[in-house]
């Protein structure tokens, strides 16, 4: 605990002149009645030094906020003022850190009197400027002074909060997702696969292994062959998002940067998913493993951006074999969206993956990352290697293996890219 006196310095410095002077002037001139005026002035100063440090000790503070908010957001953040004392206090003001916005410090002046026994709120607006990443919140201090000014009393509080800045999304084109297994509860979208069911579908000819019970036998003699009646299976819905995050694909600066763009793409991917009810895991291979597995829901989105803040593209495995590694996350019949950070895709190093996509065929989108259209990438590559990078390259190989696919460029605005080309137009 401090005292400062910069805001009342001028009153209380005359204040202190005063004393001074009428304290002299009796003594000079004998006269008691300027001693004792200049004594209960200087009584008065005593008082109110004693009174602000008595205040402070019975203060305390807290802060309330939601633990994340997306880039450029902005949040409400609501400072909390207990005073344990019965004694009132007065021009008190509350000073936080918001370490997100590009001016941190932030100075709260709450009602000019604040009541003993008593607890107050002020609130003030972040603005989450700076990008995805955990920041520190805090330290609080809490600023009073005395009823005539005279004093300002500053006492620090360690209030410190893990902050997390999530990956700005972008509005993407609604998925048609895939779906897997068999589902007994309510609350999610369903595909239409045949399968054994209680939604009847219509009917068909019997095939080898079909089952006996399943024969329409009405429909068999009315056609004169065996007809069998084909019912709906429920089916949830899986999405599957692998991340490359070999730093030799690292490419461009900040925002423009593959990791920050995979990023936004990825999460921009997760929300929409969850919000379509469907189950949803995140897989990476950066200098950790990094691994959400399948859950649907507001709680399981929430906790997906957590664990995309602290990403960094700081692996060293290539991102064919950290597929093949991870290939047995993939249900068959599921989505699997792939998030390449380079053009450079070499068939030798995808190959056995491919094989193992088709085999369980799966719904594949993948997203590459324009290399040509990062900051600095040309000094890092020679000529000769330019080809091998062409983006018309990369998207002729993974279409041959029937993905659906979209190259993405740093120098385009990443919404109007993940927009569907007749919402583009429609603009």
């Amino acid at each position: 605990m401090a005292i400062e006196g910069r805001p009342g310095f001028s009153r209380r410095s005359g204040f202190v002149l005063a004393v001074l002077a009428l304290g002299a002037t009796g003594l000079r001139f004998g006269v008691s009645l300027l001693v004792v005026l200049a004594l209960a002035l200087g009584l008065l100063l005593a008082f109110a030094f004693l009174l602000t440090r008595l205040l402070l000790r019975n203060v305390s503070c807290g802060r309330r906020v939601y633990h994340g908010a997306f880039e450029q957001e902005e949040i409400d953040v609501k400072l909390l003022l207990r005073n344990h004392g019965r004694l009132p206090i007065y021009l008190p003001v509350v000073c936080d850190v918001f370490a997100p916005d590009q001016f941190a410090h932030r100075r709260v002046l709450l009602p000019s009197r604040a009541a003993g026994r008593n607890q107050h709120f002020v609130h003030y607006t972040g603005h989450c400027f700076r990008r995805r990443g955990v920041y520190k919140l805090g330290p609080m201090k809490v600023e009073l002074s005395d009823p005539l000014g005279l004093f300002t009393a500053v006492r620090e509080f360690d209030v410190p909060m893990d902050f997390l800045v999530y990956p700005r999304t972008a509005p993407i084109r609604p998925l048609a997702l895939a779906g897997r297994r068999p589902i007994f509860t309510s609350g999610h979208d369903t595909v239409a696969s045949p399968g054994l069911g209680d939604l009847y579908m219509g009917t068909r000819e019997f095939r080898q292994g079909d089952e006996i019970r399943r024969i329409h036998w009405n429909a068999s003699a009315r056609w004169g062959r065996l007809i069998v009646k084909e019912f709906e299976k429920d089916v949830t819905q899986e999405v599957t998002i692998f991340l490359d995050l070999d730093q030799r694909n690292a490419r461009g600066i900040g925002q423009r940067s593959t990791i920050e763009i995979a990023i936004r793409v990825a999460a921009s991917l997760a929300m929409t998913a969850v919000r379509a009810h469907a189950h949803v895991q995140l897989a990476g291979l950066g200098s950790r493993y990094h691994y959400v597995p399948l859950g649907t829901g507001e709680a399981h989105l929430i906790r997906l951006l957590d664990q995309m803040v602290p990403i960094r593209q700081d692996g060293e495995t290539h991102f064919g074999d950290f597929l093949h590694f991870a290939r047995d996350l993939v249900r068959p019949g599921s989505t699997v969206c792939l998030l390449f950070s380079t053009t450079d895709l070499a068939l030798d190093k995808y190959a056995a993956v491919f094989d193992h996509l088709r085999s369980r065929a799966p719904r594949v989108l993948a997203f590459v990352l324009d290399d040509r259209s990062f900051v600095q990438w040309r000094e890092r590559i020679s000529d000769d290697q330019v080809s091998r990078f062409d983006p018309e390259r990369a998207r002729a190989l993974l279409e041959s293996q029937g993905f659906e696919v979209q190259v993405l460029s740093a120098e385009e605005d990443l919404d109007e890219q993940l927009l569907l080309r007749e919402e583009r137009e429609r603009r």
